[in-house]
């Protein structure tokens, strides 16, 4: 039985006890056919290849002083990790920030450098909405679609802007930048 079959089943009504007019027949309640609209969203999302180009792009950045590790994460638009990778010596807390600067970038859809002055506009700071995983610290980048959609996130961490002359945000961006967004033929 289809899951139309089964929600026609669902209405039938019994039929009427009623008789018809002269010359007219009654239909049996529930024989219409019943119109139902389905809705369905879409919602572009980072695929593996992508994300794998996005996250081998930021480590070879990242590789350009292997003395300084760091962990790079990389999610769809719903928030889900699709890469991650952690140097050799990278210390825990550098995984939990990339992962905390790609829910940031799902959770605000813009970059995490560019939260706090959002915020600023309206007298706010990130604290004051309660989620402790939120971090306006950048490195955290938005991955675009051509068109502006948001299909994923690329957070990293591991470096001191005032000591490293390569940053957690210009890994990241390395990252953003190395792929062409095109759509997958089904």
């Amino acid at each position: 039985m289809t899951v139309l079959d089964k929600i026609k089943a669902f209405f039938k009504l019994p039929k009427p006890e009623a008789k018809a007019p002269e010359g007219k027949a009654i239909e049996p309640a529930g024989t219409k056919e019943l119109k139902a609209t389905v809705l369905m969203y879409s919602k572009r999302l980072l695929s593996l290849d992508g994300a794998r180009i996005v996250g081998e792009a930021a480590l070879a950045k990242a590789m350009e002083n292997p003395d300084r590790p760091m962990s790079i994460a990389v999610a769809d638009a719903t928030g889900m990790l699709v890469y991650y990778v952690k140097m050799d010596n990278a210390r825990l807390n550098f995984s939990n920030m990339a992962m905390n600067k790609v829910y940031t970038v799902i959770y605000w859809a813009r970059d995490t450098g560019d939260i706090q002055a959002y915020l600023q506009e309206d007298g706010k700071v990130i604290t004051d909405f309660g989620d402790p995983r939120f971090t306006t610290i950048p490195g955290g980048v938005c991955l675009r679609a051509p068109d502006g959609t948001m299909i994923g996130a690329i957070g990293t961490s591991g470096r001191v802007p005032n000591i490293d002359e390569v940053t957690d945000l210009d890994v990241a961006l390395a990252g953003a930048k190395s792929i062409k967004m095109r759509p997958i033929d089904r």
